[in-house]
């Protein structure tokens, strides 16, 4: 009986060991909101990065790319009337 009984937590920790994946966050389409006239004519230079820690275990559904422009398309839709200039990371 003990035996049984060992060898199903056994089975059951190490089966989950191996199961488990981390899911990383991406962001989903969201609708903006237009803010007219405010910081109109103005220029912003904004700098994005990924800065996910991404183990071998992450299930990754989008590139640092997507997430980046993504996040880049949602500000611009949401000050239409700013000048945003993207910059890369390192500058």
């Amino acid at each position: 009986m003990r035996i049984r009984l060992l060898i199903i937590i056994f089975i059951l920790i190490t089966g989950n060991l191996f199961a488990q994946k981390l899911y990383v966050w991406c962001p989903k389409n969201q609708i903006a909101t237009p803010r007219q006239g405010f910081l109109e004519k103005d220029t912003i230079d904004l700098v994005v990065f990924d800065g996910r820690i991404l183990t071998p275990k992450s299930k990754v559904e989008c590139t640092s790319e997507e997430t980046i422009n993504q996040l880049t398309d949602f500000i611009r839709r949401t000050y239409p009337s700013t000048t945003i200039n993207i910059l890369k990371s390192n500058q």
